[in-house]
């Protein structure tokens, strides 16, 4: 893995921001790449002028205000930004794709992969963009960053998801189908 982002699977509770990186555990980007988590690095410092290139090149029509969203989440027990708890995990379902592009901070988030069964903690520094798949699961994980995100919808918003509604949705089973299960 590149020094900007790095992967782990893991068997932890999902959203624990005291998991510890776990190199013999390493997931490599072919692994998330092959579900569809395509990961790219770009060079900083100014990530944010950058941005609406690598979104139009990888194909996302930045027409209309919410097409962009910039991220700011502070860690627990700061002030400003987007404050997440570490007590109760948020697990989402990702109801679009969307292009992630981290400009400070580390970006910290599980993903659930349905061909091993495992969790996967995938690790975001500055400089890395990462597509993330429309139907895929994860639970956000507290850490304090800033990011942009393009999306490809008129209403930017998570879909939260509990344990037993997941097979309902018909975006998670074309997320399925599409890596091969």
């Amino acid at each position: 893995m590149s020094s900007g982002c790095r992967a782990f699977y893991h068997d932890k509770r999902p959203g624990d921001p005291l998991i510890s990186y776990d190199p013999t555990r390493q997931v490599s980007l072919e692994i998330l790449r092959s579900l569809k988590y395509h990961t790219s690095f770009i060079e900083g410092p100014d990530y944010v002028q950058h941005s609406r290139k690598i979104a139009r090149d990888l194909g996302f029509l930045l027409a209309g205000e919410n097409s962009k969203v910039v991220w700011d989440f502070i860690g627990p027990g700061r002030k400003g930004g987007t404050q997440m708890s570490s007590s109760k995990p948020s697990r989402y379902m990702a109801s679009f794709d969307i292009l992630m592009i981290i400009v400070s901070g580390m970006h910290c988030v599980d993903i659930e992969d349905p061909i091993s069964g495992s969790l996967i903690r995938i690790e975001r520094g500055p400089g890395t963009v990462q597509l993330i798949p429309a139907g895929s699961l994860g639970c956000f994980v507290p850490c304090a960053h800033k990011a942009i995100m393009f999306i490809q919808s008129s209403q930017p918003e998570y879909q939260l998801v509990r344990d037993e509604d997941v097979q309902k949705f018909a975006l998670h089973r074309e997320y399925l189908k599409s890596i091969g299960l």
